[in-house]
């Protein structure tokens, strides 16, 4: 009877000590899953990696034009959705130029009404500047002042 009850025993030990191993087991199994699929994310990053080296061999120039694009962008799509400052823009580029913007009316969101006037060769000097910094002109007309080198402009400046 004492014999039996060893047995018993120590078939139960064992029962447990297998279901203890078999747990362990399941829990291996399911990091190796996991495992394996941060492996073929690397491994997809890395082919990524090269793809875009083999491109963009000179990553310096590649990195300077990449900046300079965001932050032509970033300065553009600000000038462009504040009414404000695209008036400040105007009116610092109109002061560099030696032009006198006479006359700023907002068209609501979308546009500014202006007026100015300077020296001939100056007033296209800052229209000319207007373009360059992204400043969309929709309406020009431009006036020479009776027997003078000056220049009046009107026009409507567009905003995105």
């Amino acid at each position: 009877m004492m014999q039996q009850r060893v047995k018993t025993i120590s078939y139960s030990c064992m029962l447990a000590v297998a279901a203890v191993l078999l747990v362990q087991a399941w829990s291996l199994l399911g990091e190796r899953e996991a495992l394996a699929a941060q492996e073929q994310e690397v491994r997809q990053e890395l082919a990524q990696a090269k793809q875009f080296a083999l491109a963009h061999k000179d990553y310096e120039v590649y990195k300077k034009r990449l900046n300079a694009q965001v932050s032509k962008l970033e300065n553009a799509g600000s000038r462009r959705s504040s009414v404000t400052a695209c008036m400040r823009l105007v009116q610092r580029l109109a002061a560099e130029q030696g032009v006198q913007v006479q006359m700023v009316q907002g068209e609501g969101k979308q546009s500014l009404q202006l007026a100015a006037e300077g020296d001939f060769f100056a007033a296209l000097r800052w229209l000319r500047r207007l373009e360059r910094e992204g400043v969309c002109i929709s309406e020009l007309q431009a006036y020479q002042k009776a027997q003078g080198q000056t220049l009046e402009v009107e026009l409507v400046v567009r905003l995105h």
